[in-house]
């Protein structure tokens, strides 16, 4: 790209953010992210350029669905992806899938889209979100065959709901027999996040508003405790996920959500011996909702924690 480009692109993208998102578009506005778009697809673009000119392109016209496209492909697929930490693969993760649900927002029948936001679901372990994309696609087309396997295939890994206690073997050989077999496939885009194992655990709960273990999630961490201190000596690491429902201002869940992840570690921890340096925590805040926030049972379920169990040679770099 020569001086003059880069001074027209400088000058597209300063005009694109002193636009407000919110609101509907104007016609001369998505006109320019129009051109902006054009910009972001020439080749030469480093993936930084490429991503803060379709950053621009979407803030000046939100409904421009083939750059929100573009741009979560590039936050998942790039290799300043594949490089991050697992703390920052969970922020483009996330970032992706906005992108994702806001071009479904616009364009509730692109087949492409709920391709890729399945894909983002199941890697970020919600994986009854990912079954609704692919019945979604089977709504869109009945006879759509690589739907109903995609479809089939995750039925069998979706977690059991019914908040039974886990005792720390069953939890070990979850991870072992997991950890021998394939990895389950699914149609769409390239496999950027291979998905690590990840333990979703129903009858630990939180209060609203609080992030103190209580008495009754002792039990079911306990098995946690002696599952991840014999595992830890296998050469893992552990990732602790916190979420919230989504009531409330965004700041004050996401620090809620990682207040709950890291009291969980203060648990295992002091009670179990693992090793601090094993286990990572980050907070979601509302972000990751397995199921919609339209009853207390639901809300209930969303606010929890998840445990990711790391092989050595793929934990945070």
């Amino acid at each position: 790209m020569n001086q003059i480009d880069k001074l027209v692109m400088m000058v597209l993208i300063f005009v694109a953010v002193l636009v407000p998102a919110a609101g509907q578009a104007k016609a001369s506005d998505c006109t320019k992210a129009e051109s902006l778009y054009r910009q972001a697809s020439r080749s030469g673009l480093s993936v930084q350029d490429e991503t803060t000119l379709l950053r621009s392109v979407v803030n000046l016209c939100p409904k421009h669905v083939e750059a929100r496209i573009r741009l979560a492909d590039i936050l998942i697929s790039s290799s300043n992806f594949k490089k991050a930490t697992q703390i920052e693969q969970n922020r483009l993760m996330d970032e992706a899938e906005e992108q994702f649900e806001k071009a479904m927002q616009y364009d509730n029948r692109n087949v492409s889209v709920y391709w890729r936001l399945a894909k983002v679901y199941y890697s970020q372990g919600r994986l009854e979100n990912a079954a609704r994309c692919y019945q979604r696609l089977l709504e869109l087309d009945p006879n759509d065959t690589d739907a109903k396997k995609a479809l089939k295939k995750l039925s069998r890994s979706i977690p059991d709901q019914s908040g039974k206690l886990r005792k720390a073997q069953e939890i070990k050989n979850s991870f072992r027999t997991a950890s021998q077999e394939p990895k389950l496939k699914l149609m769409g885009i390239a496999n950027f996040t291979e998905p690590k194992h990840r333990e979703r655990f129903n009858n630990i709960t939180f209060d609203e508003w609080r992030y103190d273990v209580k008495k009754e999630n002792e039990p079911q961490l306990s098995e946690i405790g002696k599952a991840l201190r014999d595992l830890q000596n296998e050469g893992l690491t552990f990732f602790i996920e916190g979420h919230t429902d989504n009531r409330g201002d965004k700041d004050r869940n996401q620090s809620l959500s990682e207040n709950r992840a890291k009291a969980v570690k203060e648990f295992l921890v002091k009670k179990f011996n693992v090793d601090p340096s094993r286990i990572q925590t980050q907070g979601f805040g509302f972000n990751r909702a397995l199921v919609p926030n339209d009853s207390h049972e639901n809300m209930a379920r969303n606010r929890r924690v998840e445990v990711l169990f790391l092989e050595e040679n793929r934990k945070n770099r």
